[in-house]
């Protein structure tokens, strides 16, 4: 069938010797691929955030950081108040910015009769036991002549007086001034009031030493510290001072290691 035979019936003609071909559906042509369109999801630009993904995460960052100075600040507080509640609350002597009482105080032991050391709160001062049974002050006044009596332990002279029976070291120490008296007891004195001390020894006492300067006072609670250990484990430390004078009658009662 030629040519236009194959065109009446619907046909086409096909290549050499193959004769016509039957009449069929036309494929669909492809519609082209737009790639500005596809190649905005590859574009470099899309992988930044936008300005408003800046501004959503911003907040986020900002209350992590907030939230984590608000732990240390918490932290920093429960520290300092626990601090603060293990210090014994004191007042210092008067002459407490004696530099003079730095080098006795760095001396002083961690360890005073078996009892722990403990912090402070006022300058040149220092406590041992929980609760306190021993306060330590440095750049205390005594005035002389001294009416209580006075022993010496190791080389370095103690004043000793006793303190209120009811009073705490710690009260004592702040609340009482050092024992001293003008005019000179009498000999028969000094011996009646050192014997009703060593037939006694309960209560808030205190020992200031004699002929240095500052002074050093311990006031401790003598039913729980023994004061001749107390004095002799002080000597060291209370030697950084420098001795300029002793006792002018000291007592039959002497310690020595």
């Amino acid at each position: 069938m030629d040519a236009p035979s194959c065109a009446r019936h619907g046909g086409s003609r096909g290549g050499e010797g193959l004769g016509c071909r039957a009449p069929g559906p036309v494929p669909p042509r492809r519609r082209p691929i737009r790639w500005a369109t596809l190649g905005t999801v590859s574009s470099p630009a899309a992988a930044q955030p936008s300005p408003s993904d800046s501004v959503r995460t911003a907040p986020r960052k900002r209350q992590a950081r907030r939230g984590l100075i608000l732990t240390g600040t918490l932290a920093g507080a429960l520290l300092l108040s626990g601090c603060a509640g293990a210090a014994v609350t004191l007042d210092p002597a008067p002459d407490a910015a004696d530099p003079a009482c730095a080098p006795a105080m760095v001396a002083m032991p961690t360890q005073l009769t078996g009892l722990d050391q403990r912090e402070t709160t006022a300058q040149a001062t220092t406590a041992w036991g929980d609760p306190a049974a021993i306060v330590l002050k440095c750049g205390v006044h005594v005035q002389e002549p001294v009416a209580d009596p006075c022993v010496s332990v190791n080389g370095v002279d103690w004043i000793l007086a006793r303190e209120d029976d009811q009073a705490d070291p710690a009260s004592a120490a702040s609340d009482s001034p050092t024992r001293a008296t003008s005019g000179s007891p009498s000999p028969a004195a000094s011996s009646a009031s050192a014997g009703e001390r060593s037939e006694d020894p309960t209560g808030t006492w205190t020992a200031t030493t004699f002929g240095r300067t500052p002074a050093i006072r311990v006031t401790f609670d003598a039913s729980k510290v023994p004061s001749s250990s107390l004095l002799t484990e002080l000597d060291s430390a209370v030697s950084q001072i420098p001795q300029t004078k002793r006792c002018q009658s000291v007592q039959d009662l002497q310690y020595h290691r």
